[in-house]
């Protein structure tokens, strides 16, 4: 139970975490401009 209730080590599967956060982050910063533009055209 020990285990459990101790915060885990920093993990390659964290980084991996990180960087498609990361990645999401950007793809949506590109699209914001892209739905707005939309949304004031229509």
């Amino acid at each position: 139970m020990t285990a459990v209730a101790t915060p885990a080590p920093p993990s390659p599967n964290n980084r991996i975490a990180i960087t498609v956060a990361k990645e999401e982050e950007a793809m949506f910063t590109k699209l914001l401009p892209m739905s707005m533009v939309v949304k004031a055209v229509s």
